[in-house]
């Protein structure tokens, strides 16, 4: 008990420093409902603070913005109608010197031109056809003269060539019976023949009566020999001619064939001739070339078309050129007209920003009185609370995390309950424990006596046991006591 009582001593005394210690943070222990309350509010009021300073934060980066947004609009706003004043001005002076331009007599004259021009081409394309088809037709006609012309020449040639190969043919087959009858003398039984001639018969090769040359006569082969040589000649003659003869028959029909086609053509090229030439007539500009030989006519339409095309290609520059202007002006119409819509557009954006600026203004002034307010009522619940903490930056250091600052004085307050309730606890229990540990060391003191008491009965009892032990001995002669109890049962 006194060892309890002196551990207990020892946690009183450090219950009673703790106590000591935070006894300045005894008024949040016993005031933190309050605390807790007013907290509670001032984190409402924190949150309103914040989300309002944000608010603020907010409208006036807007108000920033649009700001800018606005001076750039003005900005906009001055040149844009600057521009408009200068787009007016030139836009007046071209509307005047597009009055100045007689534009319905060029598109007139340009129309005249074009048609005219038009008419040029065609009957210059036409005249190129009727000049080509002029010249072939010509062409045709001297070649079909030419090759009727040439045709009876070619005939009269054909006629007397037949004729020389029928003579030809005449005295080669006179030649070649002459050469037959020759070789057979020559043949191989002349000799036979010449052994039965007898003077006074007829030979029966030549049928003559005298037979000069009965035996071998070397005249016969001379004469054998220029007969041959006289029928290769006949024969070369005839061939010649007889190719010649065909050739000039193959020429013949060739240019009646030809003559026959180029008369077919004639005809042909002389219908469309007649065509070319009836249309040719219907163009109003053949009456202006008609004094013009035909060879010079390509020549003047070139010099004409390239005349025409010069005053078109001025006309078309002076209508483009008008054109131009016209569109100038009607481009700067539009963007006049763009640019007034834009001013306009300007002027009423930049009166929705004004009204927009009008209205953050508004809202600032409302979040700056919501923050004011929330700051005089934050203010209120510092002062409310200031006596109970010690610290004056306890206010700061609860706006910086407010959580774990209520966590601790929860924390701090049921340590400090339970810290006093204990030490409340422990100096009854310290009280009592000595009131026991007095009553104990009265009861000690007559257990001590008593003991006395009992030690000197206890030593007198042990005197007379060893008294009895020795007479019992003395009795039973030194035998143990076991052995006389066994044999006394």
């Amino acid at each position: 008990k006194k060892a309890e009582v002196a551990n207990l001593l020892l946690d009183i005394e450090k219950l009673q420093n703790w106590k000591n210690e935070n006894n300045s943070r005894q008024p949040i222990a016993e005031n933190r409902t309050i605390i807790i309350s007013k907290l509670a509010d001032a984190q409402i009021l924190l949150n309103s603070l914040k989300t309002t300073s944000k608010d603020i934060d907010d409208i006036q980066e807007k108000t920033k913005v649009k700001e800018q947004e606005k001076t750039t609009l003005d900005t906009n706003f001055s040149i844009k109608q600057e521009s408009v004043k200068l787009l007016r001005k030139a836009h007046e002076i071209q509307k005047k010197e597009l009055l100045l331009i007689p534009i319905e007599t060029l598109e007139m004259e340009k129309a005249m031109v074009d048609s005219k021009l038009e008419e040029s081409i065609t009957a210059q394309a036409h005249w190129r056809i009727l000049y080509s088809t002029l010249n072939d037709f010509n062409v045709l006609d001297n070649k079909l003269l030419l090759n009727q012309k040439e045709s009876k020449v070619k005939d009269i040639i054909l006629t007397e060539t037949t004729q020389l190969l029928a003579t030809a043919l005449t005295r080669k087959e006179t030649s070649e019976h002459f050469l037959k009858q020759a070789r057979l003398v020559a043949a191989q039984n002349v000799e036979t023949l010449r052994s039965n001639l007898a003077e006074g018969e007829p030979c029966p090769v030549c049928g003559s009566i005298d037979h000069p040359y009965a035996v071998h006569d070397p005249r016969l082969d001379n004469v054998l020999s220029g007969i041959e040589e006289e029928h290769i000649k006949n024969e070369q003659n005839y061939l010649s001619l007889l190719k010649e003869q065909s050739t000039f028959q193959e020429t013949c029909e060739s240019l009646k064939k030809t003559i026959v086609l180029q008369k077919q053509e004639h005809a042909k090229k002389s219908t469309d001739l007649q065509g070319l030439q009836q249309t040719w007539m219907g163009f109003a500009i053949q009456h202006e070339c008609v004094s013009i030989p035909d060879e010079k006519k390509s020549r003047w339409f070139e010099e004409n078309l390239k005349a025409l095309k010069t005053k078109q290609f001025t006309l078309q520059g002076q209508i483009q050129s008008f054109n131009v202007t016209r569109q100038q002006v009607e481009a700067q119409k539009n963007k006049i007209d763009e640019l007034e819509k834009d001013l306009t557009d300007t002027i009423n954006n930049i009166k929705d920003l004004e009204r927009l600026l009008l209205t953050y203004s508004e809202q600032l002034q409302h979040k700056t009185k919501e923050q004011e307010k929330a700051n005089t009522n934050l203010s209120e619940v510092e002062l409310t609370l200031n006596p109970y903490f010690p610290n004056s930056e306890w206010i700061n250091n609860w706006k910086i995390d407010p959580d774990p600052f209520l966590q601790q004085i929860n924390v701090f307050t049921e340590h400090w309950n339970e810290n006093i309730e204990k030490l409340d606890d422990e100096i009854q229990q310290h009280g009592i424990l000595s009131a026991t540990l007095s009553g104990m060391e009265i009861q000690l003191n007559s257990f001590a006596k008593e003991v006395t008491k009992k030690e000197t009965v206890l030593s007198g009892l042990e005197t007379n046991y060893l008294l009895i032990v020795q007479q019992r001995k003395a009795i039973f002669n030194g035998e143990q006591v076991q052995h006389i109890e066994a044999r006394f049962k």
